[in-house]
């Protein structure tokens, strides 16, 4: 090893100064470890001597601190995950907005069988009027005089044997009401469009009661071979229908 010169004196450094300029290597490591296992050979002597003589309340401060270990491991696996994919609500908000009537497209039903809208009421309908009836359909059809469709009824009628007859008629005269003492039958709101054919409504008994059961058969052929219809629409006729209106039955 070298030695240097003192400064200013050009001597040979002392002991005391070769100590200082060249320290020993950096202390206090080894030491501290030391310090630390000795510590921790005291605390585990200290708590085996307390478990010993206090075994009870050892036990539960032990318990304890494994409560609170769970405890902690439970909320860290409840938090969520930062990198969890979006909802599949999220998906379908996201989806473009054109599809869904598209869809509804596809899954719309059929139209509806019921009664035709009118094309024109009976104010704006074209004189003179003519009525159709449907055999087929059991139907009556109000038309004005472009063809377009003013009023149509469900109707019934000459059931098998009574049929209605079938071909070009007029309307002659009407009445509020009659009673056929042969059938025990009468009805409201009479037009006659042929000899003792007749435009009507649902029949009634000898007490003037309605009867449910031709009710119900309404839409079908049930009459004696007169033309059936609501008792409000047997009104509708006799009030709108004049005299000579053609009648065409097919």
């Amino acid at each position: 090893m070298k030695f240097e010169l003192a400064a200013g004196r050009g001597g040979i450094l002392t002991k005391k100064e070769r100590t200082c300029r060249f320290p020993m290597k950096e202390r206090g490591k080894g030491p501290l470890k030391h310090i630390l296992l000795v510590a921790l050979i005291l605390f585990v002597g200290a708590g085996a001597t307390y478990a010993s003589l206090k075994p009870d309340q050892f036990s539960e401060g032990m318990s304890v601190a494994v409560e609170w270990l769970k405890f902690d491991m439970f909320a860290k696996a409840a938090e969520p995950e930062s990198s969890a994919p979006p909802s599949s609500q999220a998906d379908a908000s996201s989806s473009p907005a054109s599809s869904a009537p598209a869809q509804s497209r596809e899954s719309a039903p059929p139209a509806s069988s019921g009664p035709e809208t009118p094309a024109v009421s009976l104010e704006q309908a074209q004189k003179p009027l003519k009525i159709d009836v449907s055999l087929k359909d059991q139907k009556v059809r109000v038309l004005d005089a472009k063809d377009r469709l003013v009023k149509e009824f469900a109707c019934s009628s000459g059931e098998e044997g009574s049929e209605t007859p079938t071909g070009t008629f007029t309307v002659t005269d009407r009445g509020e009401s009659f009673y056929n003492p042969a059938v025990k039958e009468g009805a409201y709101y009479w037009t006659r469009f042929y000899k003792t054919y007749l435009f009507h409504s649902l029949p009634f008994d000898e007490n003037e009661d309605m009867e449910p059961q031709e009710a119900a058969k309404l839409g079908t052929p049930a009459s004696h071979g007169c033309i059936r219809l609501e008792t409000e629409n047997a009104k509708w006729i006799y009030d709108h229908i004049p005299k000579g209106t053609a009648v065409v039955i097919q």
